[in-house]
């Protein structure tokens, strides 16, 4: 459910997050947002890099990817 917001924004609620491993993980909760045909469908993956540099020390780098399907008419 959309409402509007200030400045001509909408403010989405009830949005979900689910934590994923693998891409079939995600390929699969993407395709439970298509069973609607005029549903909007809104998908930000965040992509969380861990490696150990020469110290031993845990570092940590990411991106994140927001992917918008608006439902057409």
């Amino acid at each position: 459910y959309n409402k509007p917001f200030q400045n001509n924004l909408f403010l989405a609620e009830g949005l979900t997050e689910v934590m994923v491993a693998d891409y079939e993980h995600i390929a699969a909760k993407i395709e439970e947002g298509t069973s609607i045909e005029r549903a909007h469908t809104i998908v930000g993956i965040h992509f969380i890099q861990k490696n150990k540099n020469k110290a031993g020390k845990e570092m940590a780098k990411g991106a994140l990817i927001n992917l918008v399907d608006l439902a057409g008419r």
